[in-house]
């Protein structure tokens, strides 16, 4: 068995010095600290690569995670790490050496107009994390295999934002690993959502940034073969048309069941696609013109919280602003720096929809319900209430109609309510609405660039053929 003394301890920081690594500093019981900083790409994984890492560098080091999901550096936008505990206690655990791991969420395309302000920023953030020794490595985001996962531009990340990544490495005397390359073009290392590594994944990162920090390569991680499809079964004739075609005046209401249980996608798994049905669903807008279906946005959460969290009763602040919290359940997507968090939930004793975007002064966290109609010309009614009348800004409602995931023109759009001089109820009823063959229609609720008080109550959302 192997045991450790301060010879061996000794030896450790040797090496690190001759490797240019060394803290410059005693580690506490003779391991050198290690700080991971970052988004949910360091975390989502039963073997996280900084788990691996640990692994791989054995007994003299001790890493620890600080990474949350949604995490940039950016201020007063969609879980800035400027007010959450992980950038606090990274600080306060003072690392050795400090792996920083943003810039997926950066680039999407509405984040991205600030890259000025989040380069200045980044520098900061490492600024913070240097002194006395200790080094800042940059670890760079995996690719995306999507042209827009997670509302995260391809195009951006890979063009743009990874070059930029490398200047301000440069610019701060920082080192760069690089964890994007080795997962470039293989097919075994990213999931189906287009952006979170596979357990692969994560394992071709740990070795990555483990070579980053060494300067010793590990044995290349096997590319991992997919499983073979089973073959699906032979239809007996045509597939119907699952989606009825509604006769003139027949009506489709949001009712709480559908937040409590979200339903919306057919047999195909594809999304917004022929064989859906005639229902509704709830997507998440975390940039401008980018909609996710509720069941993808929920992939980037940790297994346990979606396996125990969604969908759940309300608690915590968010319950207290609700009027009957033992009969409302429903979807929470994530958590806001100070523990509200955006969802949206069934009250089955009032009858009524709850919806609370979350928004940090920023045009993203709109939330969507989507209803896919057959050919036709369609009516629209709800009446709104905002139930945190506090000041701001009020929310708004927009109705739009899409083809697929693609966002179009309102057809509609509503004044601000519930701000400090408007109402705090409004009526919706728009009519007129003409959906062609493939198209859906999607009702908005937008927060209207202010934070953390726009909790909307839905009553009597109706879809009704008019024509």
């Amino acid at each position: 068995m192997f045991k450790w003394t301060k010879m061996t301890a000794a030896c450790v920081l040797a090496a690190l010095v001759l490797a240019g690594i060394a803290s410059g500093q005693e580690a506490p019981k003779g391991k050198i600290k290690i700080a991971v900083v970052g988004d949910s790409l360091c975390t989502n994984s039963e073997v996280p690569w900084p788990a691996s890492l640990a692994k791989h560098l054995g007994d003299g080091y001790e890493v620890k995670t600080f990474a949350a999901n949604g995490l940039t550096v950016l201020s007063n936008t969609y879980r800035t790490i400027w007010r959450r505990y992980e950038h606090v206690n990274a600080a306060n655990y003072r690392g050795d050496i400090t792996l920083v791991c943003f810039g997926a969420n950066v680039a999407k395309p509405g984040n991205w107009r600030r890259k000025d302000e989040w380069a200045a920023l980044y520098k900061r953030l490492i600024g913070m994390y240097k002194g006395d020794n200790r080094k800042v490595y940059i670890v760079l985001p995996p690719p995306a295999t999507d042209e827009s996962p997670y509302g995260i531009s391809r195009e951006i990340l890979h063009k743009e934002t990874i070059p930029a990544l490398k200047e301000i490495a440069k610019e701060t005397g920082s080192e760069v690993i690089d964890a994007h390359t080795p997962l470039v073009d293989r097919p075994d290392v990213t999931g189906e959502d287009g952006l979170y590594p596979t357990p692969t994944g994560h394992e071709v990162i740990a070795r990555a940034v483990y070579t980053g920090l060494t300067g010793k390569p590990l044995p290349a991680v096997p590319v991992k073969k997919p499983e073979p499809k089973p073959e699906a079964e032979k239809s007996s004739g045509p597939i119907p048309d699952p989606i009825k075609k509604p006769a003139v005046g027949e009506t489709v209401e949001l009712m709480p069941a559908d937040a409590a249980g979200p339903k919306g996608d057919g047999p195909d798994g594809q999304g917004n696609s022929p064989d859906d049905t005639w229902g509704f669903w709830f997507e998440l807008a975390h940039s401008q013109g980018s909609y996710h279906r509720l069941n993808l946005a929920t992939v980037a959460m940790p297994e346990n919280q979606r396996k125990n969290g969604i969908p759940r009763k309300v608690t915590g602040p968010i319950g207290a602003w609700l009027p009957n919290p033992a009969d409302t359940e429903g979807w929470i997507f994530s958590s806001d720096w100070d523990g509200r968090g955006e969802g949206v939930w069934g009250d089955k004793k009032a009858g009524c929809i709850f919806v609370h975007p979350y928004n940090e002064k920023v045009y993203a966290g709109k939330i969507a319900i989507t209803c896919r109609l057959p050919a036709g010309e369609y009516a629209l009614s709800a009446k709104l209430t905002d139930m945190l009348v506090v000041g701001g800004d009020g929310v708004r409602w927009m109705v739009e109609v899409a083809d697929g995931g693609t966002r179009a023109k309102p057809l509609a759009e509503g004044q601000p309510f519930g701000d400090k001089v408007g109402p705090a109820s409004v009526d919706v009823d728009v009519k007129g609405i003409k959906v062609e063959k493939g198209q859906l229609i999607r009702f908005v609720i937008d927060p209207n660039n202010h934070w953390g008080a726009d909790m909307t109550r839905i009553e009597n959302l109706k879809i009704t053929r008019i024509k």
